[in-house]
């Protein structure tokens, strides 16, 4: 401490505390050691009601920083937290006191020393408080922290408080303790707060809160997906029989999850769209709305490329449901259009009847007489002027052939025939050319 070269009494004071503070024995045992630090305050405390000058102010503040801050370390935060928080708050507010009196009044250097006591302070506390629960930790260092009245010092530890508690946050959400992440997330705010008052490190801050922002949606989309899923397991291992109304409630979970992701978390979005899809096709049967939310699921995976979730549970479960409906569609479409064709093929009779006689004739006779006897409805599709011969060479021949059977399969597909236009007949018709255009066209597939 500086002192005032003045007899006054509160220079007596200091000078009789500073002698004792300075003889200090650290070997005592904590209780006559706080014992002599209590001494050690009252005589602080009595110079700084006495002082008559700004450096005995200053210089009795900073003596009850210093007694205040040793005082609260030799106390068992275990059994007396609150004891400690106090000594904590008053070391915070005699160093600001010593500060602030001392603003344009002491020399650039001792102020530097000064600051750099505080930050060893406020540092000290992580260090004793470590063997504490997280929650302690915090307690302490928010306890020196938000005491103090220096901007500077108050902004860059408050960032570092809510630091911590993002950190934990995420430490929480790891081991899936939702409830203490968001508790910690929302701990983020006050310091955040406090730093946004003086406005210091607006950057740091920006991307601080975007990323609690983002935490916060993650943690709870993620808890309310997996309130859903322990409801279903539950439902599952007790329900012998269809409960509708905790489905619904399940159905509600999973659309809680998508709408907390703020579409900031999309692989939890795919997940809860797969698992709304489950509810829809096993429990309860709408299979367009389950078609559709596996649809939307597997989207969303798609979307997160080169991320892939082939081997995760919710990725199969979606695309082997669409796969299931895509052959049910098929056969359906399938079963209906036979029905819908026998009628047609009845009238066709004939016709089928020829055009399997003329199967068995050489392939240019075939392609000829189909060309000839059911020219197709589009006045380009027609055989070549100069059509091959065997003359010409058989591999050749056999290459321009399996050409001329490969168009001939194009031209009459009943994909191509434009019912609306051409009529239903024709559709069946150009299906049973396609079958013998076809077989033909095989017969040279090993012609390269």
């Amino acid at each position: 401490m500086g002192g005032n070269t003045s007899k006054s009494l509160s220079a007596t004071l200091l000078e009789e505390g500073n002698e004792l503070l300075s003889s200090e024995d650290e070997n005592l045992a904590p209780v006559p050691q706080r014992s002599r630090l209590e001494r050690i305050l009252q005589k602080y405390k009595q110079a700084l009601s006495v002082a008559q000058c700004q450096q005995e102010k200053i210089d009795a503040n900073e003596g009850l920083a210093v007694v205040n801050a040793k005082l609260a370390k030799l106390v068992d935060p275990k059994n007396e937290l609150q004891l400690v928080m106090h000594y904590l708050k008053k070391a915070s507010d005699h160093f600001s006191n010593c500060h602030n009196l001392s603003d344009s009044f002491l020399h650039f250097f001792w102020r530097r020393r000064l600051r750099s006591s505080i930050h060893d302070f406020l540092e000290g506390i992580n260090d004793f408080a470590s063997p504490l629960s997280f929650q302690q930790q915090m307690s302490l260092l928010e306890a020196g922290t938000y005491s103090l009245q220096i901007s500077s010092i108050r902004a860059e530890f408050c960032l570092k408080i809510a630091e911590k508690y993002f950190h934990e946050s995420v430490c929480r959400a790891s081991v899936k303790d939702f409830k203490s992440c968001l508790s910690r997330l929302r701990d983020c705010y006050r310091p955040i707060s406090e730093i946004e008052k003086v406005q210091y490190y607006p950057g740091i801050l920006r991307t601080l809160k975007e990323d609690i922002r983002y935490q916060t949606c993650w943690a709870e989309s993620l808890q309310a997906l997996e309130t859903g899923d322990k409801l279903y397991d539950d439902y599952f291992s007790e329900e012998k029989e269809t409960n509708l109304d905790l489905i619904w409630d399940v159905l509600d979970w999973y659309k809680k999850a998508i709408v907390l992701t703020h579409e900031l978390e999309v692989e939890i979005e795919a997940i809860a769209s797969s698992r709304i899809g489950r509810l829809y096709d096993k429990d309860l049967k709408i299979k367009y709305k389950a078609r559709e939310n596996f649809k939307r699921a597997i989207e969303l995976a798609l979307s997160m490329h080169p991320k892939s979730f082939r081997d995760q549970d919710w990725f199969i479960e979606a695309t082997e449901a669409l796969e299931r409906y895509e052959e049910e569609q098929v056969q359906q479409e399938s079963d209906k259009w036979n029905k819908e064709k026998q009628k047609y093929l009845v009238e066709l009779k004939k016709e089928i009847k020829e055009l399997n006689a003329k199967a068995q004739i050489s392939d240019l006779d075939l392609l000829q007489w189909v060309y000839r006897s059911h020219p197709p409805k589009k006045k380009k599709h027609v055989l070549p002027k100069k059509l091959p011969k065997l003359s010409d060479g058989k591999e050749k021949y056999d290459k321009a052939m399996k050409e001329l059977f490969k168009k001939a399969v194009v031209h009459y597909h009943p994909d191509r025939s434009e019912p609306d236009v051409n009529g239903i007949k024709w559709k069946v018709l150009c299906e049973e050319i396609c079958k013998v255009m076809t077989r033909r066209y095989e017969s040279f597939k090993a012609v390269d």
